[in-house]
């Protein structure tokens, strides 16, 4: 099975130029918005290509209590 790894950041979710602390506020990755076109090109890619298994990839920041659950 062939695997294809979709960043989040960017990509499926959008980008806010802010300053750095504002990522550490609760909500920040929470409240951004997807990215409509790129998440129904994806869900269209699925849907034509079962064969290959779909992973969102996104770093987490380790000192921001609030990340891994709101990306999740």
């Amino acid at each position: 099975m062939m695997n294809l790894y979709v960043d989040m950041d960017g990509v499926l979710a959008e980008y806010k130029k802010v300053p750095l602390s504002a990522l550490y506020e609760p909500g920040y990755f929470r409240d951004l918005m997807p990215v409509e076109t790129v998440v129904e090109g994806l869900k269209t890619f699925i849907a034509a290509h079962p064969e290959v298994r779909v992973s969102v990839l996104s770093c987490v920041l380790s000192d921001r209590p609030y990340a891994e659950e709101e990306k999740k």
